[in-house]
């Protein structure tokens, strides 16, 4: 008796664990479908900030310089021609 009871626990645990599995399953897919666009664009943005914020400190913090020329094109300029003139 004790061994039939055993037998019927696994089966219904196995049928429990697989339903799980595809419920499981069905939210990944689901979710999948929206959610790699925004991972995809919020990389980018998040990579594109701390570029910008890296070059403000970088210049501002280390080179004594005023924080708005990281935006100008001149800037960049003349570090090329220190660089390679």
């Amino acid at each position: 008796m004790l061994e039939q009871n055993t037998k019927i626990d696994e089966k219904s645990a196995e049928h429990h664990e697989g339903s799980r599995r595809e419920r499981r399953r069905n939210k990944q897919g689901s979710g999948r479908v929206l959610s790699w666009p925004t991972r995809i664009i919020g990389s980018i943005v998040l990579i594109f900030i701390s570029w910008v914020v890296g070059l403000a400190i970088g210049y501002s913090g280390m080179g004594h310089g005023p924080i708005g020329d990281v935006f100008h094109i001149q800037t960049y300029k003349h570090m090329y021609d220190l660089v390679f003139k």
